[in-house]
């Protein structure tokens, strides 16, 4: 895989990518919910491009309405 395409993204970036606030993604990470992090100093982290990527996919609801199966 190419380094510049599973570069590690800051927090920062990974919490406007998702599109939620950094309180919910604090609670998120204390819950376990949040993709794996790695640590870039004493005081930084972030999360690979690929892990977001993944775990986002897990993450996709289906748009297509559910229906029950209909006895014929």
């Amino acid at each position: 895989m190419n380094p510049l395409r599973d570069r590690v993204m800051p927090l920062s970036e990974v919490i406007e990518i998702i599109g939620i606030g950094k309180t919910t993604y604090f609670r998120m990470r204390q819950r376990g919910e949040t993709p794996a992090e790695i640590r870039i100093s004493p005081r930084r982290v972030g999360v690979r491009r690929s892990e977001l990527e993944s775990w986002l996919k897990q993450r996709q609801v289906s748009t297509t309405p559910q229906t029950p199966n209909d006895a014929s």
